[in-house]
């Protein structure tokens, strides 16, 4: 299991004990029917102005009462699948801060339930955790509860293949992808039933170099290298390739990086594998810390130092100038670093696949310089909309939940906003699918899915259309300020408008 299927970024769950999988259901509102709903009241609510903007019907929601989780009719249950985000700190992930993104889902139905459900049926949320220390046995938990609650749809946390495979390809469960990418043949094996935010890898790929050469970051003649994800070898590398070549752009170099995981992660933290400027001291405590590693760990390692070290060799001769790519935060930044220690300079070109809190961590600086962002992610310094802040006051009402402490642009910031943007999606899909008497079924919530067009406040546009399972249809081009004191290695900010591909 790679890095990136592991975890990447804003990446899972909330608490859960041990390898086992937390099932949490919070979303009915009991027998609170005492409390009368005054008309029109649902529309001052988050939930409200979120379904509207985002097209949908909140008449559906309007009730005079809350829903009552006792009545005879069936609840509508959704669900939530990620990791434990408990764990990120023992995976070597500590700079991401971030939190469960259950907790807005949670209060997001209660709101909803509270003015009466769907056409009078009560929303049942389900979260399922899985352990970053014991993937595969909790992964494999989650597999088989999820199905047997019959739930009418799952958010996942980026895109873990295993848990596709088994929720969304087999048990034929429609999933929406937060902070989420695959490669395309994902999308193809889902059967139509998997949406995420991001899209797939080539989209993303083939997007930011739309977008770069419109806004001059690229032009034609200018010598391209390209970092495949070790995803890619389970396609045709040479198709991503030729789309980037049939484009005009000078593709001059490529290499695909070799697959690794969670261990080689937190190996390489230890040893600080590819790291430069370091001491005779330091240099000689890595070795030692190297010398004590289990032999096909440190093997591992070694392959993966002079991979990166051999492809900075190469892509520097061939003259390349600009590097895009389709690979892992992770290899990014050793990419970045082995550039640093052959003294090679060259404009990064990342897209939502690469975190940029992750990929920059303890980045050289002379690179982290030279990185942009190709995003439809929220930047520092942009206005904060009035839905976004009553997103944050939302939260805020979820049971257990202490104050939202995060600053705005954070991580936990973009990551809470992100999820309130697809819950607004989904609950306006579900509102135009579902009959009078709250009746809903896959096919008419996926049908519904298709009519999606919601013009963000923060000003993405997201779509989804039968062709078309990716949501984001807008960019902007974010530079990385690491003198910037928001996160603890900088920020990203806009230096364009929003901007469409135009492939």
């Amino acid at each position: 299991m790679t890095v990136l299927t592991l975890l990447a970024a804003a990446c899972g769950g909330g608490g859960g004990d041990g390898g086992s999988t937390a099932q949490i259901e919070t979303g009915s509102s009991g027998n609170a029917a005492a409390e009368t709903v005054i008309a029109g009241e649902f529309m001052s609510t988050r939930p409200g102005a979120g379904i509207a903007a985002a097209r949908g019907n909140p008449q559906v929601v309007q009730g005079e009462n809350p829903c009552d989780s006792s009545a005879t009719s069936e609840p509508i249950r959704i669900a939530y699948m990620g990791a434990d985000l408990a764990s990120l700190d023992d995976a070597g992930l500590e700079s991401l801060i971030i939190e469960e993104p259950g907790r807005v889902i949670e209060a997001y139905v209660n709101e909803v339930n509270f003015h009466g459900g769907i056409g009078g049926r009560c929303v049942e949320f389900h979260s399922y955790l899985w352990d970053l220390g014991n993937a595969t046995e909790s992964i494999t938990e989650v597999c088989v509860q999820l199905p047997q609650q019959n739930v009418l749809f799952s958010f996942v946390l980026r895109a873990d293949t295993n848990l596709l495979n088994c929720v969304t390809t087999a048990a034929q469960v429609p999933t929406i992808g937060l902070y989420a990418s695959a490669p395309s043949a994902t999308f193809e094996a889902a059967g139509g039933r998997f949406y995420a935010d991001d899209g797939s890898t080539e989209y993303l790929l083939t997007s930011s170099v739309d977008i770069a050469l419109q806004t001059g970051l690229l032009d034609m003649s200018e010598p391209v290298g390209l970092l495949h994800g070790a995803a890619d070898q389970a396609t045709d590398p040479s198709t991503i390739e030729q789309t980037l070549r049939s484009s005009g752009l000078n593709l001059v170099s490529s290499a695909i990086s070799p697959a690794s995981n969670l261990g080689v992660l937190v190996a390489e933290k230890q040893v600080r594998l590819l790291e430069s400027g370091l001491s005779e001291p330091e240099q000689a405590e890595a070795e030692m810390k190297l010398a004590a590693l289990p032999p096909e760990v440190a093997a591992q390692l070694e392959l993966v130092e002079a991979f990166f070290l051999d492809a900075a060799e190469k892509f520097k001769d061939s003259e390349v100038t600009a590097v895009v790519t389709t690979a892992d935060w992770s290899d990014v930044r050793r990419f970045m670093r082995a550039a640093e220690l052959v003294g090679w300079t060259p404009i990064w070109i990342i897209n939502d696949i690469q975190p940029a809190t992750l990929t920059l961590t303890e980045a050289p600086e002379r690179q982290a310089g030279n990185l942009v962002s190709v995003s439809a992610r929220r930047a520092a310094g942009d206005a904060i909309p009035e839905l976004d802040r009553s997103c944050m006051s939302l939260r805020n009402t979820a049971s257990d939940a202490p104050t939202f402490s995060h600053r705005h642009h954070t991580d936990a910031w973009s990551l809470l906003q992100a999820t309130c943007d697809y819950l607004d999606v989904t609950f306006s899909a579900m509102t135009r699918a579902a009959q009078a008497d709250g009746t809903l079924t896959r096919e008419s919530f996926m049908a519904a899915m298709h009519q999606t067009s919601y013009d963000t406040e923060y000003g993405t546009l997201i779509t989804f259309g039968e062709d078309n399972p990716y949501g984001w249809d807008r960019f902007r081009v974010l530079e990385a300020d690491p003198a910037c004191v928001l996160n603890h290695w900088g920020c990203m900010r806009s230096t364009t408008d929003w901007l469409a591909p135009t492939g």
